[in-house]
Parts: structure tokens; C-alpha cells; sequence
């Protein structure tokens, strides 16, 4: 995803499932106005052929939910989730994941983790 495909658009809900996406560029959000309902915004980013979580393209505040499942990310560090501050919901299952260290999830308010392989 390129950076700013999204300026002046207003969007609550993002499905880019099953489209071999490798990675999202910084700024790929940058201009986006977030529409809030009652569950709040979600991205869903399953099936695709991510290999990291890159929190300076991950920069939506009002992410409540992400759906990362069946991709290929094989660690989660520190900071990743810093620019995602009200994200509820976190779906990492199906992936080789070999560690998650120790403060990946502090300041965060997700409620619902699913870190299940296949």
C-alpha cells in the first residue's frame, strides 16, 4: 500500500484480505479521517504476505481492531503496537511466531488476543 492512498477519504472499515500484500509503507494512512461507529474502526489484513508489523505505518488512533491472521509474521516486538493506542482486538493466528517478548503489550487496552497456529 502506498503512502497517503487514502488522503481526504473518511472510512470506518478496511478490507484488504487475500490481496498478496508484502507490506504497508509509512504514511499509508497519513490524511485518512476515521469514522467512528459503535465497534469502532477495523482493518483486515488476512491472507496477505506481510512479514512484520512496521508501527510507523500502523498510525491509526481509532483502530479498534486488526486482523493480521495467515500471514507471515514471525515476531512481534516492542513498540510495534505503540501507535495503535485504543486497539481492542488483535488476530495473529496462523503464523509462526517464535517469540513475543516481554512488554509487547504493555499501555495497550486490547481485551481479545488470538495468537492460535495452524
Amino acid at each position: 500500500m502506498n503512502k497517503q492512498v487514502f488522503n481526504n477519504m473518511s472510512i470506518w472499515s478496511f478490507d484488504f484480505r487475500n490481496n498478496h500484500i508484502s507490506q504497508v509503507e509509512v504514511g499509508a494512512f497519513d490524511g485518512l479521517y476515521v469514522k467512528l461507529d459503535w465497534s469502532g474502526t477495523k482493518l483486515l489484513l488476512s491472507n496477505n504476505k506481510l512479514e512484520e508489523i512496521n508501527p510507523d505505518a500502523f498510525t491509526l488512533q481509532d483502530l479498534r481492531y486488526l486482523d493480521l491472521d495467515n500471514n507471515s509474521i514471525s515476531r512481534v516486538r516492542p513498540g510495534d503496537l505503540a501507535n495503535l493506542p485504543n486497539l481492542l482486538t488483535l488476530r495473529l493466528s496462523g503464523h509462526k511466531l517464535q517469540e513475543i517478548p516481554n512488554g509487547v503489550f504493555n499501555g495497550s487496552l486490547i481485551w481479545f488476543l488470538d495468537l492460535s497456529s495452524t
